[in-house]
């Protein structure tokens, strides 16, 4: 859709094409009322989002919302059925070369396993027509480097998502996707991959689009929000306007031993409550804007020798948000 403006002179004529075109080079990646069905099902029913230079924006929505499709579509990978998409603004499916400014860090990502890490990072370096020479650089912003010559099927889940993240700043791109990229991870994983994101954002100034089904793991890596729902963006706005959204958040931990960690936790002036559900189960009830320290907890406990299995968002806050975004 064109909407036309009527000016009263030269003068703001001027001035509203120079707004426009600075508003266009400053967008990294803008879609406006974006749609994609695969035959009867509607996977995107207009999508509008803008993401401007160095903003982190986090795409969250439950499985199936429209994520991965958004990201595609963005990509120029798959074609939109009608709407605009202008990745540094030019259209990515006429003009696919756009591509080589971004980098990608797929949900599952996969490697020649028998490999070691550094000759698969050189096949990859001359796949893309990458510098080769910024192979130590980037196995070094990932700490890896200590790794290169290690294959890559001995590597830790965190150690191979490191090295898709290696491999994503290979070309030295402007704008960084990342599709769930925190998923398989252990709790200490996590955390470390989000200050290990959250640090190469600042020094690189990079702009980032993260997707996740987690919302609070969003929160921790983002400037800004949008939630995804069947296709629609139904919320888009501050980190700090969707922690007002939610209110308390709650966790499930899995353990070796409940009772032990329970009673860490309730030391701690950021939980609320615990709840042992039961020998290796309990629930922590928390502030959200505070969830970080949470992993800093789990992380001194595991170096305790306590074993941390699985931590899982339980209001769960994805859903609880769409309920009342919905009005439920």
């Amino acid at each position: 859709m064109v909407h036309y403006t009527f000016l009263d002179s030269p003068i703001s004529l001027v001035s509203e094409l120079v707004r426009i075109e600075v508003c266009s080079v400053s967008s990294v990646l803008q879609l406006s009322d974006v749609w994609k069905s695969f035959g009867i099902v509607v996977a995107l029913q207009g999508v509008s989002l803008r993401i401007g230079k160095g903003e982190a924006l986090g795409l969250v929505g439950p499985n199936g919302a429209g994520k991965t499709t958004t990201i595609r579509v963005s990509l120029g990978i798959l074609r939109r059925d009608r709407g605009e998409v202008l990745l540094f603004g030019r259209d990515p499916w006429i003009d696919p070369s756009v591509r080589r400014r971004v980098g990608v860090v797929h949900e599952k990502p996969s490697f020649i396993e028998g490999m070691k890490c550094i000759d698969w990072l050189i096949e990859v370096a001359r796949f893309q027509g990458a510098d080769i020479s910024e192979i130590k650089r980037v196995l070094e912003t990932v700490d890896l480097w200590d790794a290169r010559y290690r294959k890559i099927r001995g590597f830790s889940a965190g150690m191979k998502q490191r090295l898709a993240l290696a491999q994503a700043l290979l070309h030295n791109p402007e704008f960084l996707i990342l599709d769930e990229p925190l998923a398989n991870l252990d709790p200490v994983s996590r955390r470390n991959f989000i200050e290990l994101l959250n640090r190469i954002r600042m020094e690189r100034r990079l702009t980032m689009l993260i997707t996740s089904h987690t919302l609070h793991e969003l929160l921790s890596l983002s400037t800004r929000v949008a939630v995804i729902d069947r296709g629609r963006i139904v919320f888009e706005g501050r980190a700090e306007d969707v922690r007002k959204v939610l209110g308390l958040s709650i966790a499930r931990i899995r353990c070796g031993d409940s009772h032990r960690l329970a009673a860490m936790l309730r030391d701690q002036s950021f939980v609320k409550d615990v709840r042992v559900l039961d020998e290796e189960t309990l629930e922590v009830i928390m502030d959200p804007r505070l969830r970080y320290k949470l992993f800093e907890v789990l992380a001194e406990a595991s170096r305790a020798g306590m074993e941390i299995h699985d931590v899982e968002s339980r209001i769960p806050e994805m859903e609880e948000m769409l309920r009342r975004l919905r009005g439920g």
